[in-house]
């Protein structure tokens, strides 16, 4: 298994909601890592290893009387604190045409509540150090703030309140959707190719359908507001919140939590299957966008974006942080071998969701002759990282040390904290999951090579 690396290439930083990349690692990075081996002896067991040793007493845990689980995380090394409203997401839509209503109901919800107005919640931002912030992922949606501690009172009540009782005006629906779908045709180079990959994802499992604005979403006012009904179940939420926090603080706000969040009744709601079979055969599949560009006024060059799909282990398979090590590996050779000369930018990712899919990102790639050797094809590029196979060997220490220094680096920051706490309790239903990943990946052996 394996977690967020590090960052984004500018290709996939619009669509950062879906995809986590691995990116490259630089020389002088690994560099600084290789000052001692791991001592794999001396953490034999999981409450031996660090950052789960620190962190494991900080998380307040306990279910309000409608039974959404509530996590608080104390933390002294946060300088602000964070609230995280999680949402599962039922894939119950079937067509394409219904991408994305997930995405424009939340959006319609962080315009307020009658209560606390859009102008108020903007308020808020510009004069009390409050932050909105939304985060639409394949399997769920986040909704939350982040804020100076002695504004929890208000932030709890607010977000409670703009959650459960949105003005969801007509008016707003049209004006955010119109606006997105202007935004789509300006950036319909890359939004093309990605909304590809999740059309052929889509054809072998309805699972795929995505939770984000498409260029063929066609859905209406009505459908967001039965969309917004379907959030409010019990059985779907999930709240997390990190912070300069202490212990004497949990139980106070845990009751403010009660109050503002436990009429939110419960309902049927049975998380979607997929089965990974399903989509075996698209392994090394190739989505190809060619565009062309004007080098001068008489002549025009011919580029491609490519997008290759690899099946890689899901979050719960014990090679997953194999996968992660592997990719920074990966990445790395990948861009040395192809940066500038073939293409503008190569990396890899994931599409987060229960069945893992691994994307090679490849952008304004050189169009290849029919008769050249075609370099992105499986083969070559198993071929390129097995002749590189040393290096991963010589450097393997350092990259896991890269790995998990991205995860204990999350410590710091409330958010980051917030986020990762969701995608422990959708996956995992374990809010603390991402604190063992480090003793996972230090318990790794031995490089992995066969993910291609």
């Amino acid at each position: 298994m394996k977690k967020k690396l590090v960052k984004f290439n500018i290709f996939f930083l619009s669509f950062s909601i879906f995809f986590t990349l691995f990116s490259c690692t630089s020389n002088s990075k690994l560099q600084n890592q290789k000052a001692s081996k791991i001592d794999l002896d001396s953490i034999l067991t999981l409450e031996n290893e660090t950052f789960y040793s620190y962190t494991k007493d900080s998380f307040f845990q306990k279910k309000l009387s409608n039974a959404i689980p509530v996590a608080i995380k104390t933390s002294v090394m946060q300088q602000d604190c964070s609230i995280n409203l999680i949402v599962e997401i039922e894939k119950n839509a079937v067509g394409f045409e219904n991408s994305g209503i997930e995405e424009i109901t939340i959006e319609l919800i962080k315009q307020g509540s009658e209560k606390f107005s859009a102008l108020y919640l903007s308020s808020l931002e510009y004069a009390e150090n409050v932050k909105i912030f939304s985060k639409i992922n394949h399997d769920y949606v986040e909704l939350g703030f982040t804020f100076p501690k002695e504004k929890v009172d208000t932030i709890i009540e607010v977000l409670a309140d703009i959650f459960q009782n949105p003005i969801l005006q007509q008016k707003d629906f049209d004006l955010i959707f119109n606006k997105k779908q202007t935004d789509l045709k300006l950036s319909k180079k890359n939004q093309t190719i990605i909304e590809e990959l999740y059309k052929t994802l889509y054809e072998k499992d309805s699972y795929f359908l995505p939770s984000f604005l498409t260029s063929s979403s066609n859905f209406t006012y009505d459908d967001v507001v039965n969309c917004h009904k379907n959030f409010l179940n019990a059985k779907k939420i999930k709240i997390a919140l990190s912070g300069n926090f202490t212990s004497k603080d949990t139980d106070s706000i845990f009751n403010l939590l009660e109050e503002n969040f436990s009429k939110i009744k419960s309902a049927d709601f049975k998380k979607q299957k997929v089965d990974a079979a399903k989509i075996e055969d698209l392994q090394f599949t190739k989505i190809v966008l060619k565009q062309e560009s004007e080098k001068n006024q008489n002549e025009k060059s011919q580029h491609e974006n490519i997008l290759i799909c690899h099946l890689i282990p899901s979050f719960t398979d014990k090679d997953y942080f194999s996968y992660g090590i592997f990719s920074l590996f990966a990445n790395e050779i990948l861009q040395k071998e192809f940066v500038p000369k073939n293409a503008s930018s190569v990396g890899l990712g994931i599409l987060r969701s229960k069945v893992n899919v691994g994307v090679i990102s490849i952008l304004d790639c050189k169009v290849q002759n029919e008769n050249e050797e075609n370099i992105f094809a499986q083969s070559s590029l198993k071929n390129l990282l097995t002749d590189k196979a040393k290096i991963l060997q010589d450097n393997f220490d350092e990259y896991k040390k890269v790995y998990i220094s991205t995860i204990m680096n999350s410590e710091k920051n409330s958010l980051a904290t917030v986020s990762q706490m969701a995608h422990g309790f959708v996956y995992f239903n374990d809010c603390t999951e991402y604190t063992k990943r480090p003793f996972y990946i230090r318990k790794v052996a031995e490089p992995k090579m066969d993910f291609f």
